[in-house]
């Protein structure tokens, strides 16, 4: 069962919260298709899992490590290394945890963002 937000404060809470809940918004300032705006722009960063950023980063990882290992074959001696092989699957997975934890951080700040969008919305129609 979604938790119910009405008040700032548990707006605010949301940027604290560890483990996901599911919410609806039911701010009696706003009306319910106002409400359902607000309510899918912040889900939208709330639930991001950093996924995108993540096979951004494996992609830019694999072509630039594919890019090496062709230069390495073609202009030094054509011969690869378990060692180079092994450190290039190591840099790719290193990179997409990398990206995961950049997506996580973007869509942290742009909920922040759009917390703070919404807290001022609430308290201009408060007054």
């Amino acid at each position: 069962m979604p938790v119910s937000i009405n008040t700032s404060g548990q707006l605010e809470s949301l940027l604290n919260k560890y483990k996901r809940v599911d919410f609806i918004f039911e701010f009696p300032g706003l009306s319910s298709e106002e409400n359902q705006f607000w309510l899918e722009k912040v889900r939208q960063n709330y639930f991001a899992c950093g996924c995108k950023t993540g096979s951004k980063f494996t992609m830019y990882a694999l072509l630039s490590t594919v890019s090496a290992l062709l230069y390495i074959y073609f202009f030094h001696n054509n011969k690869f290394s378990i060692l180079v092989c092994s450190y290039s699957i190591v840099f790719i997975f290193i990179m997409a945890g990398v990206g995961k934890a950049v997506g996580k951080m973007i869509a942290y700040k742009k909920l922040r963002k759009t917390i703070d969008e919404l807290k001022f919305i609430l308290n201009k129609s408060q007054s």
